[in-house]
């Protein structure tokens, strides 16, 4: 049987989604329903050759002049390395973009470029798909090139591939610093637990703290209830929170022990001839009583914000596919990040993946991993701390069908967002600085 293209039902492309190496949660029927709400209108595609061998969700946003763009979200789903069939989908894709009147197709498909480490750097003798990227340039795609920021989608995430391994072995795996926090939390009552829908003001309530500490813009109640109907079981949002009460009670047992210590030391410097190494042992002592003392005022002030004595510290919200588990939302509240919530909430889902067999964690997009003194830095820096890999991927293609109108597009819509972009960065440099 010769190739056809077809366009498929969202039930095929469902179907043969879950099943390509490349799935991705933005691939789907839900994601299609999710950006209907938003005004794009869905195109599912893909080739038959007996059986259907590539599919893509096309989303199309409607421009000026009865003209609209192609936008295939981390797609389309085919073997990249078979030229022929690549090359079919591409012709087909240009002639049905026409068809419709779309002025260019974006294309950013989850596929590593190079594969790299823990710190980025290239694996030697590691996956190297620089190939697909050139075959696609041939095909008449123009590529956006490697960028950290100014991008759809994140082109550099970063990724704990799991692939069987138990818990113990990813626990030990954990920077120390990642492992004290979580064991701090554990000791201290702080829980991770899922949510109802009746709880997303909340969730959006955490989301608009932290777009105003962090510097970008929130989305609005109603998309987050959107996602939550559009995505279905396929999505969880988790809330960190802590017992008032019963961390209360752990502090006040630490400072009882920590008492204890004083009056001992005391009677044994009062004893010694040599009091030099006690001393010091006394002082360190007395200051972490002062610690703990400073620690029950400031958890005593955190009483009018709880509710029936439990305090909401901060929220993620992940997507699962049949492959992976991807963070992509969630903040916390800026006055209670002494409880390191995030270490909390990222460490149960690591967990629930490697409990479920689940091939990877993606902990989403990263902007710096080369230099520590940007304030972006950071982010990353926390997530290599739960182990893992920096991925590339090959970026953003556009697939122009009128060049004066994709002209005319990028002036008017792609400019001024990449200079409120800059504009936004900047602030966020000056908060973070």
């Amino acid at each position: 049987m010769s190739k056809t293209f077809v366009t498929l039902t969202p039930e095929e492309f469902d179907k043969f989604a879950e099943k390509s190496p490349i799935s991705n949660f933005q691939q789907s029927s839900a994601w299609a329903n999710l950006k209907a709400k938003n005004g794009w209108k869905a195109h599912f595609v893909g080739v038959k050759d007996d059986k259907i061998v590539a599919a893509a969700l096309i989303l199309e946003k409607p421009l000026p002049m009865h003209h609209s763009m192609f936008y295939a979200p981390h797609g389309p789903l085919l073997d990249y390395s078979d030229s022929s069939l690549l090359k079919f989908f591409v012709e087909n894709l240009k002639t049905y973009a026409k068809k419709h009147h779309a002025i260019f197709c974006k294309i950013n498909p989850e596929i590593v470029n190079i594969e790299r480490d823990i710190d980025g750097k290239p694996l030697e003798n590691g996956t190297n798909n620089t190939k697909i990227v050139d075959n696609l340039k041939k095909l008449g795609f123009k590529h956006h090139g490697f960028k950290i920021e100014g991008n759809i989608e994140p082109q550099y995430t970063f990724v704990l591939n799991i692939n069987g391994r138990n818990v113990d072995d990813l626990y030990k795996n954990l920077k120390g610093t990642h492992r004290t926090c979580i064991r701090q939390n554990e000791k201290n009552h702080v829980t991770v637990r899922q949510i109802s829908y009746e709880e997303l003001p909340e969730f959006k309530k955490i989301m608009a703290h932290t777009a105003d500490r962090r510097g970008f813009t929130d989305r609005p109640l109603e998309y987050y209830q959107n996602f939550w109907k559009a995505l279905g079981d396929r999505h969880i949002i988790y809330f960190t929170e802590v017992n008032l009460e019963k961390c209360r009670a752990n502090l006040e047992s630490e400072k009882v022990t920590l008492n204890k210590n004083v009056s001992e030391l005391t009677k044994r410097i009062a004893a010694a001839t040599r009091k030099e190494k006690l001393e010091k042992q006394l002082n360190s002592v007395k200051q972490d009583v002062l610690a703990v003392e400073k620690r029950l005022k400031k958890l005593d002030s955190y009483k009018k914000q709880a509710k029936n004595g439990i305090l909401t510290l901060g929220a993620l919200q992940f997507v699962r596919t049949n492959r992976e588990i991807t963070s992509v939302f969630g903040g916390n509240y800026g006055d209670y990040r002494e409880f390191n919530s995030a270490y909390s909430l990222n460490w149960e889902m690591i967990k629930y993946a490697a409990e479920n067999g689940y091939e990877k964690y993606n902990f989403y997009g990263i902007s710096n991993f080369t230099d520590p003194k940007d304030p972006s830095f950071g982010l990353y820096e926390f997530k290599r701390g739960f182990g893992g890999q920096v991925e590339e991927y090959i970026g953003e293609f556009d697939l122009i069908t009128s060049k004066i109108w994709y002209l005319g597009y990028k002036l008017a819509y792609e400019l001024p967002k990449s200079l409120r972009r800059r504009k936004n960065n900047k602030k966020f440099k000056k908060k973070e600085s």
